[in-house]
């Protein structure tokens, strides 16, 4: 019997970013492209920036953004016109090699604990429709996410807006 690949989940760190990077430009057009000063920001202003190492190596990254953040993208602003707390999903990403292996299920399973822990009842994300992304939909499906909305973006995408919400403690 195979055993499943075990992964080390933790904060990203400064000396990650060429890892991030390079997992970022094989996600292309899956998540926007970043460079370093982009990684730089996010450090220092999420609220959940997580790597999944594996043997060492980083594999997988995600960046998650509190809904009280002040950001500009036009997915996290449809979800604030809507949703008083959340946590947006503005990436994720796995190295090539990795996929469909459990590195972003991992780092979602860190997403929900953190989120649920600080009493987060809401995760939010978007997935492309065109162009299509038909891994990512299968799996943010499979991770329990809905279809909240689309929206046509400035740069001609077409997004499927997704939540997820969640049971935390004093929620009623």
């Amino acid at each position: 019997m195979h055993e499943p690949p075990r992964y080390e989940v933790r904060p990203a760190r400064r000396d990650d970013g060429p890892a991030i990077l390079a997992i970022n430009r094989q996600g292309v057009p899956g998540v926007s492209l970043l460079g370093m000063p982009e990684v730089e920001e996010f450090l220092r202003r999420s609220r959940f920036f997580r790597v999944a190492e594996q043997a060492g190596v980083v594999v997988a990254y995600l960046i998650g953004l509190s809904s009280d953040l002040p950001y500009e993208g036009e997915e996290f602003l449809w979800f604030k016109t809507r949703f008083r707390d959340f946590l947006y999903v503005d990436q994720v990403a796995v190295a090539g090699e990795s996929r469909g292996r459990g590195a972003a299920s991992a780092l979602y399973a860190d997403l929900e604990r953190s989120a649920v822990a600080q009493q987060t009842p809401l995760l939010t994300l978007e997935v492309n429709l065109r162009p299509e992304n038909r891994p990512s939909l299968a799996f943010h499906e499979r991770q329990g996410f809905a279809e909240v909305g689309r929206l046509e973006t400035r740069d001609g995408r077409l997004v499927r807006l997704m939540a997820k919400w969640l049971d935390s403690p004093g929620r009623s």
